[in-house]
């Protein structure tokens, strides 16, 4: 991929959004959970609504912004398997 003067300057207003510390091992991600466990539906959704626009704010000026927002990862095929069964068995009960 070419390292163009827009995705330099991109990544330099990246880089000054204010965003949580990163958090790199699991027992940080626990550490995370327990501090989000008791909070509100309110606090979850501000917390959300926060993460959304960090990203926004990421892509904003991002020269692949179409190509990031297009891509889809596809889901594994048991996890596929699994959502069919699930749906099959909810179909079932409700006749």
């Amino acid at each position: 991929m070419l390292v163009t003067s827009d995705r330099i300057e991109h990544t330099q207003r990246v880089r000054k959004l204010r965003a949580p510390p990163a958090r790199d091992s699991f027992s940080d991600a626990l550490a995370e959970a327990e501090e989000w466990g008791g909070r509100t539906f309110g606090d979850h959704n501000r917390g959300f609504l926060v993460a959304l626009d960090l990203a926004f704010a990421a892509l904003s000026g991002n020269p692949d912004k179409q190509r990031l927002l297009d891509a889809v990862d596809p889901l594994p095929a048991e996890s596929v398997a699994l959502i069919e069964r699930l749906r099959r068995q909810r179909a079932e009960r409700h006749r």
